[in-house]
């Protein structure tokens, strides 16, 4: 793979600053001496590959001469000493990182904490809203107050009216109190209380006997006439409000969410509020309910927050500013401006050292001020470029792979494998291929962590366990599980083939220990195997068919085995300490070592 290095990045930053001060259209004198240093890097032994323009890499020719803005074109040189960087891997040397104002910051893990700002609208609190109505059908006469936003006390008058119902009501009393009938004057004053007319009024009536034409309707509690809806000598009926109380001790603020924020905001949240006629002073309050509908016009959602108001500064209609506290979470985390988004996707410029420079792909998630949250595609410690990264970008962007995230080599992978050996805190485990780490399968060593009980657990037995790469070196096992089958395709290295038929099976590609195995009985006349190193001593081998071609049992003891060696080769062997029965061989053909054949009939 070859790398492409852009020996005059710094060109289209400096032809920017130019058309400011128009010295890029003068001649090269006018570049400093670096500028030129720049220029020249790479051709005094390379020859280029193409020549590019500044602004646009995708406009490439084979020989010297201008862009179609009318700038010289750059030549691009081959980077033999990085053929094994990957694709889109942009190397610029540190003159060119300066000139360019190159910064990076690191990606980190870090607590995130919302804060959605936005504007409100002061209003009561509904929920100290009191109306006043009438039960009967009437007219108001002497109407004590003259406008909403008035400040009335409890127990104050606020209107006579006069209904001929009332007066009816109070002629049946006065007649119930003449005939003394005790039930009929009970009835008469609970037919008042049921017209709301107040107990005072129905002893004062009661005391003096007589029927008063218009009946006084009092203040229930203090507060401010929100809503006052009738005049003096206005008819009034049941269905209408005559006038409406609210309590100022606290407010309401009604303030609109963007949709994209709607998620993060919930009852209980703290809130501060401030307004700019009144610099300096700040509210404390919480979010006291979340409309459940978006408006569709705005896109909106309302959030209705709950402050109080103990001196009465904050009016009804007043506009504010709000600042809510959203829940905080644990995110990898990036500067913001180091997000480069295009239409289809978001990539950031890596900062791999050393002057190397690579687009990649990521996912972002929800932005926090000047952070926002890395989904996919970067690890924690990697290192983003955060000014200059267009272009770099444009440059790396070419040949880099986008298609995919590159996602971080995980420090724990769970692993399926035989349980070898158990010893002093260590297992030796058979395990299947790792394609997360790039292992394949092998048996190995692996450390015991504390609390990990292996009691349960025997040799041979399949598991599956987790393991970790320490950051001070090795591997330890953090848990294990038991497994009802082996991994398939893998087999334990200490495996008992005893009473295994491996005849008519093609064992010639295979390295196997058959150390302490008896193939007695066993059809072997079909079967390749490399036997070498082998001792069938003590074995019962006289039912067997076997190519023993090249095989050297030198050395051991064949005294009690019954072997065929008809067509058996053992010319360079030492069999001069092996006591066997060579009747009927037929050696001729075959160069012999001195051999003691007087027991021997040929």
């Amino acid at each position: 793979m070859k790398k492409l290095t852009l020996t005059l990045l710094a060109s289209a930053v400096a032809f920017s600053a130019g058309m400011a001060s128009q010295r890029y259209l003068g001649s090269h004198n006018g570049m400093s001496h670096g500028d030129m240093t720049l220029m020249e890097t790479s051709a005094e032994h390379k020859e280029p590959l193409y020549w590019v323009a500044p602004m646009d890499p995708n406009y490439r020719r084979d020989k010297p001469g201008k862009s179609p803005m009318g700038m010289d074109l750059v030549p691009v040189y081959e980077e033999s000493a990085g053929a094994d960087e990957a694709p889109g891997t942009v190397v610029i040397s540190p003159a060119v990182t300066n000139n360019l104002g190159v910064r990076s910051a690191a990606v980190t893990r870090q607590s995130l904490e919302p804060h959605i700002q936005t504007v409100g609208l002061i209003g009561y609190n509904e929920d100290s809203l009191l109306q006043i109505n009438s039960r009967v059908e009437g007219w108001v006469e002497n109407l004590q107050v003259s406008s909403s936003g008035e400040f009335v006390r409890k127990g104050s008058k606020l209107f006579e009216l006069y209904s001929p119902a009332l007066v009816n009501a109070q002629e049946e009393l006065l007649s119930a109190l003449r005939s003394g009938h005790q039930s009929l004057i009970q009835a008469s004053k609970d037919r008042l209380a049921s017209l709301d007319v107040p107990a005072n009024t129905i002893a004062e009536l009661v005391e003096q006997r007589a029927i008063q034409r218009t009946l006084p309707f009092y203040a229930p509690r203090d507060g401010y006439i929100s809503k006052l809806d009738t005049r003096e000598g206005g008819y009034i009926n049941p269905s209408k409000t005559i006038i409406e109380l609210a309590s100022l001790n606290d407010v309401w603020v009604v303030a609109d969410v963007f949709e994209r924020q709607s998620q993060l905001v919930k009852a209980g949240q703290k809130a501060t509020m401030s307004m700019e006629y009144l610099p300096g002073q700040q509210w404390q309050g919480t979010v006291d309910y979340v409309y459940p509908e978006l408006d569709p016009k705005t896109r909106s959602l309302k959030v209705r927050l709950k402050f109080n108001n103990p001196d009465v500064r904050l009016k009804p209609n007043m506009y504010s500013r709000i600042n809510i506290s959203t829940d905080s979470f644990e995110a990898l985390s990036i500067p913001y401006e180091a997000l480069i988004r295009t239409g289809e996707q978001e990539r950031v410029v890596k900062d791999l050292g050393n002057g190397r420079f690579r687009s990649v792909l990521v996912e972002t998630g929800r932005r926090v001020g000047d952070w926002i949250e890395v989904l996919r595609g970067l690890s924690e410690n990697d290192k983003v470029v955060t000014s200059a990264q267009f272009l770099l970008d444009s440059e790396s962007s070419i040949t880099a792979d986008l298609t995919r995230f590159e996602e971080p080599v995980s420090d724990r992978v769970w692993v399926e494998g035989i349980l070898e050996q158990t010893r002093d805190s260590v297992l030796n485990i058979t395990h299947a291929p790792v394609p997360d780490w790039g292992w394949p399968a092998m048996t190995m060593d692996f450390a015991l962590s504390e609390g990990v009980e292996m009691s349960a657990f025997s040799d041979g037995q399949a598991i599956r366990f987790e393991v970790e790469n320490m950051a001070s070196g090795g591997y330890q096992i953090l848990a294990v599980e038991e497994l009802e089958t082996a991994p398939e395709g893998l087999m334990s290295s200490a495996m008992n083939h005893e009473g295994m038929d491996h005849a008519g099976h093609d064992m010639s590609g295979m390295s196997m220990n058959h150390e302490g195995m008896d193939h007695s009985g066993h059809d072997m006349s079909g079967m390749s195997m490399n036997h070498e190193g082998m001792d069938h001593s003590g074995h019962d081998m006289s039912g067997m068919s076997m190519n023993h071609e090249g095989m050297d049992h030198s050395g051991h003891d064949m005294s009690g085995m019954s072997m065929n060696h008809e067509g058996m080769d053992h010319s360079g062997h030492d069999m001069s300490n092996m006591p066997e029965n060579h009747n009927n061989i037929d050696h001729s053909g075959h160069e012999m070592p001195e051999i003691d054949h007087s027991k021997m009939g040929h």
